[in-house]
C-alpha cells in the first residue's frame, strides 16, 4: 500500500463549505494511486489546539484557503506552515474581504504567490495545478512513483497549453 499523503487545510470553516469539498474532489482526483489523509481545521472560532499545529508539523502539504475573513486561527495555522517550511498552496477567492483579511493576503505576496479564484471551478483547476507542481518538486522526499509524477507533469504541460490557446 502506498503511502499517505497528508494534506493540512487551512480555512474558516463556516465561510468555505463548498470550496472545501471542491479541494477534496480535485485532490482525489490527481493520478496517484496514494492514500489521501485530509485534514480539515475547525477554525472559525475559539482557541487553535496543539493537536491541530500538530497535525501541520506533521503534514506533506499545506493548503490555505482565504474567503471574505480570516481568523486568528487560520494566521496561526499559516505561521506554524511556514516555520516548518512546509510546502504550501495559497488559494484566495475573489470578491469581498475584511480590512483583517485583505491586510493577510496582501502579507502573502511573498510566499506563497496566493492563486485567485472566481468560481468553485475555478478552484477545482487552482488546487490540481498548485498542487500538482507543489508534488513534483517534492515527488523524490516524499517516496511518489517516478511514473505518477510523470503522469501529474504531462497533465500539468496539457493544462498550461489549454490556458494559452
Amino acid at each position: 500500500m502506498a503511502r499517505p499523503i497528508k494534506v493540512y487545510v487551512s480555512c474558516v470553516q463556516n465561510e468555505l463549505a463548498d470550496e472545501r469539498l471542491a479541494i477534496k474532489h480535485s485532490l482525489l482526483n490527481l493520478p496517484l494511486t496514494v492514500q489521501w489523509d485530509f485534514n480539515f481545521t475547525s477554525a472559525s472560532s475559539g482557541r487553535l489546539s496543539d493537536e491541530y499545529l500538530d497535525q501541520i508539523w506533521d503534514c506533506d502539504l499545506y493548503l490555505l484557503l482565504v474567503g471574505e475573513d480570516i481568523t486568528d486561527a487560520v494566521r496561526k495555522e499559516y505561521e506554524v506552515a511556514a516555520e516548518a517550511e512546509k510546502p504550501t498552496v495559497a488559494l484566495v477567492k475573489e470578491g469581498p474581504r475584511t480590512e483583517e483579511a485583505k491586510e493577510f493576503v496582501r502579507s502573502l505576496k511573498r510566499k506563497p504567490r496566493p492563486r485567485l479564484f472566481l468560481s468553485v471551478e475555478d478552484l477545482e483547476y487552482q488546487v490540481e495545478a498548485g498542487v500538482s507542481d507543489e508534488l513534483i518538486k517534492c515527488f523524490k522526499r516524499l517516496r511518489l512513483e517516478e511514473s505518477e509524477m510523470r503522469e501529474l507533469a504531462r497533465r500539468r504541460v496539457e493544462s498550461l497549453s489549454l490556458i494559452h490557446i
